[in-house]
């Protein structure tokens, strides 16, 4: 997104015939202005189609990496460019790219914070770069119509996050999450007073200076006002009225995306026709011809994949060391947009065909390269920051969940989410009326009716869990941790088949969820498919090292298995110790399943010590129906036998 932070020299005193438009009028529309009203019946379509909403999200998560990179091919394709800029197009991958992958691999939430807010910074900054392009179309280039104009966009973009209960509720949440300190009620409270107020002021005074030009004979563009409706009304819309966080800022880096790549062609394909110097894969891309804007379009969405294929990759750190880069590629784009595309320099200017402009150089007080380089703290101090607070932060969850609610009392996210912060065994009442209001407040939240099932289950009440789960189901289909639920609660109830469906969606919906595939692993094991069993247990270790179920049911099949050829005691008991040790030694099942190892492992003593421990807690719990079973495995055990097939 060019963000220009352009401004320009005072209108001149004769005013000419100007070409208005970028691209021409229907060009710009579609791809620069009225795209929002193209992308609204996808958007209600979406309504009971799920499919469409996938499609939207994948859309603007394609989009929102895929336009990175023709940002990448001017800078480092750019000769005239480079040459200017080399030891910032050169350092900056090398600072950024291991800062990313060091937060990415450790799992610290301080990057994706810093991108958030970088993300929304840059977005508005594209909007105002259009602003001032088409302003400069028809040269109404005051130094204070520029102000004014970026005061705008910054508190048009900043209002609806501040507004917006659940999307300050969100904001919040990453917050805490990175270890930030709790902050009062009132502060919440002033801050998003103080914004609402700034959003006032700004459209005030810029509604006021307009008028004053439209006075002197000053007319700004029209096709900048009706930049600024659609703008502003689609980031409202996207940010306030759309339930899916996500959702929402995926449909605005749709739009965000079309003008980016849509500009950046149309300033290629001049540069092509001007540039003696443009380099050479640069002249052979953006030539005038339809099939070149294919291959255009296909190499950013071939970038664009990039993130797709880094979320399948099964090794944790393989993964996160590739989404550390791509969070890297973000971060890098936008700081490059920062300074290669201002509208006030000829190079630009000439691009866009736009009369005047010079090449800026940094100066003042301070050198260019003090002063560029001071920006960074801006980064660096947060990070810093961030890095420290996470790292020290041990606060209950609850603890903050409960902060965030205090400052948005009317969010059903943070209503929900704090209930399921909390022990349900231990505040049953507070936990279900949590849910409760936060369905009541949002009843078309699929989240709050899963949480409220959650609850339910956890409580007993079967029946009611089980609405709550459809329910949830019912608003978004393809809800994957609904789906896991909903499978595990049938199991426990005897209904294999109907379990076994919604586990085996859950997992199509999130192959990495290793709660759904150990679950799966033990319904397929109640049916006798034990080959099957023990594949969806190591499947759910890669993903979930401590998930018990998994770890209980794959020790079980290497330590009983019939066929030798699937038994390994060594391995059988170095998970069911593992497992024994993280319950405390307290759970007779997994006692049973350590006894079985040690047999397996001809370590018949430690397998009676084992299985008599279970036994002396099935028995202290005889509701269970856990001391006959274990009772029979200890008469084999005590006889020399290991046990050989089901429980």
């Amino acid at each position: 997104m060019p963000p220009p932070a352009a401004t320009m020299s005072a209108a001149p005193s004769v005013r000419q015939r100007r070409n208005l438009w970028i691209d021409g009028p229907l060009r710009d529309l579609a791809f620069y202005i009225a795209t929002p009203l193209l992308l609204l019946p996808f958007v209600f379509l979406r309504l009971g189609r799920p499919g469409i909403e996938e499609l939207l999200l994948y859309a603007g998560a394609f989009g929102a990496l895929g336009h990175h990179l023709p940002g990448m091919m001017r800078a480092y394709g750019d000769r005239r460019l480079f040459q200017r800029f080399r030891v910032r197009f050169l350092l900056a991958p090398l600072f950024l790219v291991p800062i990313c992958i060091f937060f990415s691999v450790r799992n610290l939430e301080g990057v994706l914070l810093v991108t958030f807010f970088w993300t929304n910074w840059h977005s508005m900054m594209q909007v105002f770069g259009f602003a001032r392009i088409y302003d400069a179309k028809v040269g109404s280039v005051g130094r204070l119509t520029g102000i004014l104009d970026q005061g705008l966009c910054l508190a048009w973009f900043a209002a609806p996050l501040a507004l917006s209960d659940s999307r300050f509720g969100a904001l919040l949440e990453m917050w805490y999450e990175t270890g930030g300190p709790l902050v009062s009620h009132g502060f919440v409270a002033g801050l998003r007073g103080t914004l609402g107020a700034l959003l006032v002021v700004a459209t005030a005074a810029w509604v006021l200076h307009t008028l004053l030009l439209l006075r002197r004979g000053v007319m700004p563009s029209p096709a900048k006002l009706a930049l600024f409706v659609t703008s502003f009304g689609f980031w409202w819309f996207c940010m306030a009225v759309v339930d899916n966080l996500l959702l929402g800022i995926a449909l605005f880096n749709i739009f965000h995306d079309v003008q980016y790549l849509a500009l950046v062609w149309t300033f290629n394909r001049a540069r092509v026709e001007r540039d003696p110097e443009v380099g050479g894969f640069s002249r052979l891309l953006f030539r005038n011809r339809a099939t070149l804007v294919g291959v255009y379009v296909g190499l950013v969405v071939a970038y664009g994949s990039l993130g797709f294929f880094g979320e399948k990759i099964s090794s944790d750190f393989v993964r996160q060391t590739v989404l550390g880069i791509l969070a890297a590629s973000a971060l890098l784009h936008f700081y490059f947009d920062g300074f290669i595309w201002k509208v006030r320099e000829h190079s630009i200017r000439e691009g866009l065909q736009i009369e005047g402009g010079k090449d800026i150089r940094l100066g003042g007080l301070l050198p260019g390269w003090a002063v560029h380089g001071s920006k960074w703290s801006m980064l660096v101090v947060p990070l810093g920051l961030f890095y420290h607070w996470e790292v020290q932060d041990q606060r209950p969850e609850m603890l903050w969940r409960q902060a965030v609610v205090e400052a948005v009392p009317e969010s059903a996210e943070a209503l929900t989410a704090l209930g399921a912060s909390l022990d349900v065994h231990a505040e049953p009442e507070r936990v279900l009326e949590l849910h409760r209001e936060a369905i009541a407040r949002k009843p078309t939240y699929p989240v709050a009716h899963n949480n409220y099932g959650v609850a339910q289950m956890l409580l007993g009440d079967t029946q009611g869990a089980r609405r709550s789960f459809e329910r949830a189901l019912e608003l978004f289909p393809r809800y994957s941790v609904a789906h896991r639920h909903l499978g595990m609660l049938l199991a426990a109830l005897g209904e294999g088949a109907s379990a076994e469906e919604h586990l085996r969606r859950a997992v199509d919906l999130d192959p990495r969820d290793g709660r759904a595939l150990a679950a799966l692993g033990a319904t397929v094991a109640r049916r006798g498919e034990t080959l099957a069993a023990k594949d969806f247990y190591e499947r759910a270790l890669r993903f979930a090292p401590e998930e018990r179920t998994a770890l209980n049911g794959l020790a079980w099949i290497l330590a009983t298995h019939p066929d030798p050829s699937l038994r390994d005691g060594a391995r059988a008991v170095e998970l069911a110790e593992h497992l024994d040790a993280s319950t405390n030694h307290s759970d007779p099942i997994v006692l049973d399943t350590l006894a079985a190892a040690y047999m397996e492992a001809g370590r018949g003593a430690d397998a009676l010590d084992a299985i008599q421990h279970g036994l002396s807690l099935a028995r202290e719990a005889p509701g269970s129906g856990l001391a006959p079973v274990l009772e029979r495995h200890f008469h084999s055990f005590a006889s020399g036998d290991p046990w050989r097939g089901g429980r």
